[in-house]
């Protein structure tokens, strides 16, 4: 072992432990006037300083809820001091007190219809507490249908549950009614395949005259076919379904249409038609 140089005895004194994070261990023996040497005692402390690391769910991830109350899911590691406290926001400024860390805590949403986040912050044995924040976010209020989503003036807000992805672009996707009663646009980037059964939230928008949502939160709910609807091209006009100009209510068809209204719908289309050219028929 490698022992420093003797020192006058001292109540305290200062010492350079190594480098590095973990638990380092100082001994010291002690020697009197006649030179007699005592055994080595020791003692052991944790270097610590690294907050945790963390992360936190609402309600498990899910995309929206009709209560106030939920569940919050919290999963923080700190692999020299552990995770000992954490707190809790919802506006990322103003924090609960610390309390113990758990896996799982309860808290309130600020209440009316919209997106809510919340926030966490966790600290570790050795006092170090996280500098940046963990968030999640989930829709609060009452899903509707698409038809009802589609009725909506721009702006509002809607969420849509146990709707059937039928396609999936860059920049969008559509969605349908398990029931085929209708189909909406929904922008925003997604990781959702086509036929997976999904939740949505967002704000209804006009998108190149379609009426669609911009996704705020989603999440998967199960994965399942749902085949195209069989439909007559003499039913393929796309006439306006309730649309009120004046506030973009409702949605946009195609002028003098008198047809189903069936954007958003994934269709298959039967029925004689005349080719015009490579990219028009009638």
């Amino acid at each position: 072992s490698n022992w420093g140089s003797w020192r006058a005895y001292t109540t305290s004194t200062t010492y350079a432990l190594p480098s590095g994070e973990g638990t380092r261990t100082v001994y010291a023996q002690f020697k009197d006037g006649a030179g007699n040497v005592s055994a080595a005692v020791s003692d052991s402390i944790i270097v610590d300083g690294t907050p945790p690391d963390g992360g936190i769910l609402i309600n498990s991830g899910a995309a929206y809820t009709m209560s106030t109350a939920v569940t919050l899911n919290l999963d923080a590691t700190d692999g020299v001091s552990g995770v000992s406290q954490m707190c809790f926001s919802s506006d990322g400024n103003s924090y609960s007190a610390w309390q113990a860390y758990q896996s799982t805590a309860s808290w309130n949403l600020a209440s009316g219809e919209g997106i809510k986040l919340v926030y966490a912050k966790f600290r570790d044995g050795a006092g170090n507490a996280t500098t940046i924040y963990y968030n999640d976010s989930i829709a609060l209020g009452t899903p509707v249908t698409i038809p009802q989503a589609k009725g909506k003036t721009p702006g509002s807000f809607a969420i849509l549950d146990d709707v059937v992805v039928t396609a999936k672009f860059v920049d969008c996707i559509y969605v349908e009614a398990t029931d085929r009663c209708a189909g909406i646009k929904v922008t925003g980037y997604l990781e959702v395949n086509p036929w997976d059964k999904i939740d949505l939230s967002g704000s209804m928008i006009v998108s190149a005259g379609e009426k669609a949502i911009d996704c705020s939160t989603w999440s998967t709910v199960v994965s399942g076919p749902l085949g195209a609807l069989g439909i007559r091209g003499s039913c393929l006009d796309g006439a306006g379904w309730d649309f009120v100009s004046s506030t973009g209510a409702g949605q946009q068809g195609i002028d003098g249409a008198k047809g189903l209204n069936n954007i958003g719908l994934l269709v298959r289309i039967s029925g004689r038609y005349t080719w015009v050219n490579s990219t028009t028929f009638t």
